[in-house]
């Protein structure tokens, strides 16, 4: 019923701008590797993360989120990417299982400052909840070291002139340096192994934000 003067009696509650307390972040490998290295920048790595989170099917909603690959280049480290567009570097990371999810690691602080062993608490999991069956490639896009720098600055050749080639023509040989997927030691980001810029391999991706 309204008022004689005819406005409501429904109490009208404040629209706060203030985002409810971030709990925790997202993260997963692409389950369709990218066909090679060109993957048109950092940004366009950023841009593979953002539409593999679209309608995944999977029992977490990861779409309308901000995604950025663990990915460095020659002038850039992952994890100054990662932590810069992100305010909370104590906050855990989960990834999405069949299930619900499980948490890969307790913080962005905790990931790079592992001694070598035990980095991640289980194995990142793909977007739409899979663990990793060896189906397909194990290699992961990454040339970043265990803290999260750059394995080799100002040498585009290490991340395949940039990230914007495929091309195995040049002096020295763009490559790739690769992480492994199934890993949970440092070999998540570097297992010691690279390859040339036209084969294919994973994307690893983070949810950022504050």
């Amino acid at each position: 019923m309204g008022d004689s003067d005819g406005r409501s009696n429904l109490i009208e509650i404040p629209i706060t701008s203030t985002p409810p307390a971030r709990i925790f972040y997202w993260a997963f490998f692409t389950k369709q590797p990218s066909v090679n290295a060109n993957l048109e920048g950092l940004s366009g790595a950023d841009t593979i993360c953002a539409n593999a989170a679209i309608g995944v099917g999977a029992k977490i909603e990861l779409s309308g989120r901000k995604w950025m690959a663990w990915l460095s280049d020659s002038n850039t480290n992952a994890i100054d990417r990662i932590s810069n567009e992100s305010t909370d570097l104590d906050k855990p990371y989960y990834t999405p299982t069949d299930l619900s999810s499980v948490k890969v690691f307790d913080s962005l602080n905790s990931l790079i400052s592992c001694s070598g062993t035990s980095c991640l608490l289980t194995a990142f999991h793909a977007q739409n909840g899979e663990a990793f069956d060896f189906s397909t490639t194990a290699n992961v896009f990454t040339s970043t070291k265990i803290d999260g720098t750059a394995l080799l600055l100002d040498n585009n050749a290490a991340y395949c002139l940039d990230w914007t080639t495929s091309s195995t023509l040049g002096s020295p040989t763009p490559r790739a340096y690769l992480g492994d997927v199934s890993g949970i030691d440092s070999d998540w980001t570097f297992a010691g192994t690279n390859q040339t810029c036209d084969q294919p391999a994973l994307l690893y991706c983070f949810e950022v934000g504050p």
